[in-house]
């Protein structure tokens, strides 16, 4: 979604990086602040990548793109072609700082913050809690429905069976667990 506010905000220049996602527009430009100005511009740029060396015109590709690293790592990769643009989310906060190997951070261009999206088998309020049983993940759904003030039809519809992950002796494992009251 598209917010005037974006205006203010700084792209980051990551060196030698392409991010391949569906473009929203392709132009010619002759440096990064045009481009910069091409994406502003768009309400579906997220982000953009631009060619690191001029063409016979002199000029450089640019290419706008409708999402951004952070939704799709496995699509940003090294390229000696281009440089990719991301949007500073923070005043002095660049969002990888804060990533770790529990959680996927997603990025709040409304708010100038980031989001934890938690990985499988972690919780709270920065993925920091892994849990040790399957009544401790139970509790964790629970607690974000009543948090969110789901219904307690959803909250009746958590009596499932479902694989998770838990810490067991130091090392997280694939569990089968039955939540709910079966009875």
């Amino acid at each position: 979604m598209y917010h005037h506010s974006l205006r203010q905000d700084v792209f980051i220049k990551e060196e030698y990086h392409y991010l391949n996602v569906p473009k929203v527009g392709t132009f010619t430009v002759y440096d990064s602040l045009d481009c910069t100005f091409e994406c502003l511009g768009n309400p579906s740029c997220l982000s953009f990548n631009l060619a690191a060396y001029k063409g016979a015109d002199g000029k450089l590709r640019c290419e706008l793109l409708s999402s951004e690293k952070h939704s799709n790592p496995e699509e940003y990769k090294r390229n000696e072609s281009f440089h990719h643009f991301s949007i500073k989310v923070g005043k002095n906060l660049y969002i990888d700082d804060y990533c770790t190997i529990t959680s996927t951070c997603v990025a709040n261009y409304k708010h100038h913050s980031f989001d934890y999206r938690c990985k499988e088998g972690f919780y709270g309020e920065f993925c920091e809690k892994v849990a040790k049983s399957c009544q401790e993940v139970y509790n964790q759904l629970t607690e974000k429905c009543r948090f969110a003030a789901v219904s307690d039809f959803i909250l009746y519809r958590l009596n499932v069976t479902q694989l998770v992950t838990l810490l067991l002796d130091s090392k997280l494992v694939s569990v089968l667990c039955h939540f709910g009251n079966f009875g």
